[in-house]
């Protein structure tokens, strides 16, 4: 007998998928939104390639300079970010990733001679096109995870984890790999002005290769021709991330998680940089701590996949968290020599576990539970990391 699916029940704006056999896998899959997402992540390894050298740079110029510099981008990025699903829905995934990655080039340009008067403006510019940057990263991969296991018959959003994974391994290896190529160029004595000229166009590289990057489709999903929800006016996104980020209970069980991943990279950028005298000896370290988390990036993004993300995230937590309490105190009691400097390499690693698995898992989570305001939820959540960030910069 045909089996007839009833649509009464549906509720509005929502993706049908009852009929898709969710028990079995098919033998082969069709990776196509894989690949789109790995063609993202290879992009944004260009453009962080050259930004993190950059970032890095910092905390060894002149330090009101770098420090303001860092506060300003991560102020800017933080108050941009209750804007930043507005632009999203205005200008669409595909051109907010495009122009947002154009202010990295300026940002590793102005560098090669960082006057204030330049390099303020534009670290606000850079910062604000970082919080559109990674919300629309963040929507673009969630509704890649979305078309791929609805063209696959897979449970929708179970390969959020992997596919998080995946991005984050890519992302995090370039802090890995630029911060290595920086100290090779300090150790045989190349010029500061030559490594940032390099850098910058490393990282322009990056954000032309979003040119060719696959656009999403807008209300359907062509594989599968089942009607997507259709997005709102934009704005309502005002509106709707201020509700996420005040009223959603389960926005709020989330917090946690989130101000811990901030708080870890606040440390990693701002407290282990200048703890080391030699130039290419701390990007020495910084490369450990990128290598460090990316591979826990891709680890916890199989654990994702298989077990969900937050079950993984709130069976993991506290062990992390305990982990940032331990490093925080041997850094900040510190040592001398040979042995401060161990301290520094050690701590590096381990927060690089840190980073790579909260940043991969938060991500995922926020993915999972949030499938119909995707734009509203990266938003909360990057606003929820760079606000300890900010904060952190006082004490830089």
């Amino acid at each position: 007998m045909k089996h007839e699916h009833s649509h009464e029940h549906c509720p509005p704006n929502t993706i049908d998928t009852h009929y898709i056999h969710q028990t079995t896998t098919p033998k082969k899959l069709n990776n196509t939104h894989r690949n789109h997402v790995i063609h993202l992540a290879l992009s944004f390894f260009l453009i962080f390639v050259g930004y993190s050298v950059a970032q890095n740079a910092q905390t060894s110029m002149d330090e009101t300079i770098g420090n303001t510099t860092l506060f300003l981008v991560y102020g800017s990025f933080t108050a941009f970010n209750l804007l930043s699903s507005t632009v999203l829905r205005l200008l669409g995934v595909y051109r907010t990733l495009l122009f947002s990655s154009f202010s990295y080039v300026l940002f590793t340009l102005v560098l090669i001679h960082p006057i204030p008067f330049f390099l303020y403006p534009i670290a606000v510019i850079c910062g604000c096109c970082a919080a559109t940057l990674w919300t629309g990263m963040g929507t673009y991969l969630a509704g890649e995870v979305e078309a791929h296991d609805l063209v696959n018959g897979l449970v929708v959003y179970s390969s959020v984890g992997s596919f998080n994974g995946i991005f984050f391994g890519v992302n995090m290896f370039s802090f890995a790999f630029g911060n290595l190529v920086a100290a090779v160029f300090f150790e045989v004595d190349v010029g500061e002005d030559l490594i940032f000229l390099l850098m910058a166009v490393i990282v322009g590289f990056g954000s032309l290769s979003l040119l060719f990057l696959k656009v999403p489709p807008k209300d359907t999903t062509e594989e599968t021709g089942i009607t997507k929800h259709v997005p709102r006016f934009a704005t309502t996104q005002l509106l709707e991330t201020l509700n996420m980020s005040l009223k959603n209970g389960t926005m709020k069980h989330l917090i946690l998680p989130f101000i811990t991943t901030g708080a870890t990279k606040s440390f990693i950028w701002g407290n282990i940089p200048p703890l080391i005298h030699q130039q290419n000896t701390k990007f020495y370290v910084m490369a450990f701590n990128g290598l460090s988390a990316a591979v826990f990036s891709v680890i916890f993004g199989r654990l994702a996949k298989r077990y969900g993300s937050v079950y993984v995230t709130f069976n993991v937590f506290p062990f992390l968290l305990t982990i940032c309490c331990v490093i925080y105190f041997l850094v900040g009691s510190g040592g001398e020599g040979d042995s401060s400097l161990a301290i520094v390499w050690w701590a590096s690693g381990v927060l690089g576990l840190v980073d790579g698995s909260l940043t991969t898992l938060s991500n995922a989570m926020v993915g999972e539970l949030f499938p119909k305001q995707k734009e509203a939820g990266f938003a909360t959540m990057v606003r929820r990391e760079t606000e300890v960030v900010v904060e952190g910069a006082f004490s830089w």
